[in-house]
C-alpha cells in the first residue's frame, strides 16, 4: 500500500450501477479519503466541454478511476463505439491537461472475445474482442496509456467480467436479469441446456477490489476475477433458494456453439491475497433482497 493517500480520487460514472458501489466502499472503509463524483450533469463526457470539466476536478496527486462507459447490452452498434471512444478521449484530453498519479479504468474481459473457448483466460492471453464494446475497451485502455505518457506505473487496467448486483438496471443475461425476470414473476429464458461456465462478479467485490488497488502502488492490467465460474444453471438454483421458490423457464434452442469460459485470477489474488469474494449464493440473495426492497 502506499505510505500516504491521494488527495483525492475523482470517479467517473459515479452515479452509474458501478460507481454508486465504488463510493459505498470508499465511504464505508476510507473515509479519510476525499472522493468525488460528478454526476452526468455535473460532467457529461459526451459532452463538448468535458474534458475542461474533469480537469477541473484533478490535482497532480489525485487518482482518477474511470467507470464510465455505454454497455453493449444498450446495443453493440457503431453508435455506441463512438460514445465509448468519445469518453476515452475525453478522458485522455483531460489528463493532458491536468497529469495525475495515477488512472484505474475499468475496462472488460471483452478485450478477449466473447464466447471464447477458454476456462484459464489470463492477462497474457491475446486480446480478440469480437465485438464493438471490446474493440473500444481496447482502444480506450490504449489512448489512456498514451496520454500518461507510456508511464505503465501509473495505470491499472481492470478486466472484470460480467457483473451483477443490487442496482443494475439491465436486464442482461445472467444474474442481474435472471433475477429482475424472477421478481416481477416473469418467465427467464434459457438458451440452451444453461449448462455452459461464466464467471459472474459481484458489483460490491468490484467496488471493493477498485478502492484497494486505487490506493495501492499496483500497476498494470489485472483481471478482475475470483477464477471461479459457474453455470446458468447453478446462478437458476441460487435464485430459487433465495426466493423459496423455482422461477419459471422458458427455455430456447442455442443460437450459437456451446463453449466454457473462466479466467485466471492469479495477478489479483497476488496483489490482494486476502481478498474473499462474495459466493454466488450470497451475491444472489443480495440481489433479491434489493431487488424486493424496491418493489416494496
Amino acid at each position: 500500500m502506499r505510505s500516504g493517500v491521494p488527495s483525492r480520487v475523482v470517479v467517473l460514472g459515479g452515479g452509474g450501477f458501478v460507481g454508486r458501489h465504488i463510493a459505498a466502499a470508499f465511504a464505508d472503509r476510507s473515509p479519510e479519503v476525499e472522493y468525488v463524483a460528478p454526476s452526468r450533469s455535473e460532467v457529461d463526457l459526451l459532452g463538448r466541454d468535458a474534458s475542461r470539466r474533469v480537469a477541473d476536478l484533478l490535482s497532480a496527486d489525485s487518482v482518477l478511476v474511470v467507470a464510465a462507459a455505454v454497455k453493449k447490452e444498450l446495443g453493440d452498434t457503431v453508435d455506441t463505439f463512438e460514445s465509448n471512444i468519445a469518453i476515452g478521449t475525453a478522458v485522455c484530453r483531460a489528463l493532458e491537461l491536468v497529469p495525475v498519479s495515477k488512472v484505474v479504468y475499468v475496462s472488460s474481459v471483452s478485450v478477449y472475445g466473447d464466447d471464447v473457448a477458454d476456462t484459464a483466460i489470463a492477462e497474457s492471453t491475446p486480446i480478440s474482442p469480437s465485438s464493438y464494446y471490446g474493440i473500444a475497451k481496447c482502444c480506450v485502455e490504449q489512448l489512456i496509456l498514451q496520454a500518461l505518457g507510456g508511464e505503465t506505473e501509473r495505470l491499472i487496467v481492470l478486466r472484470p467480467p460480467a457483473i451483477y448486483g443490487p442496482g443494475d438496471t439491465v436486464e442482461a443475461y445472467g444474474p442481474s436479469g435472471f433475477v429482475k425476470a424472477a421478481s416481477a414473476g416473469r418467465r427467464i429464458t434459457l438458451w440452451g441446456d444453461g449448462t455452459e461456465t461464466r464467471e459472474f462478479l459481484y458489483v460490491g467485490d468490484l467496488a471493493e477490489i477498485i478502492r484497494r488497488l486505487a490506493l495501492s502502488d499496483a500497476s498494470g492490467v489485472v483481471n478482475a476475477v475470483s477464477g471461479v465460474s459457474h453455470s446458468y444453471c447453478e446462478v437458476l438454483d441460487a435464485i430459487a433458494s433465495a426466493l423459496g421458490a423455482r422461477p419459471a423457464v422458458e427455455s430456447r434452442s442455442r443460437t450459437r456453439p456451446r463453449v466454457d469460459t473462466g479466467y485466471d485470477g492469479g495477478r489479483l489474488q497476488g496483489l490482494l491475497d486476502d481478498f474473499e469474494f462474495t459466493s454466488l449464493a450470497d451475491g444472489i440473495r443480495l440481489t433479491v433482497c434489493a431487488e424486493a426492497a424496491l418493489s416494496d
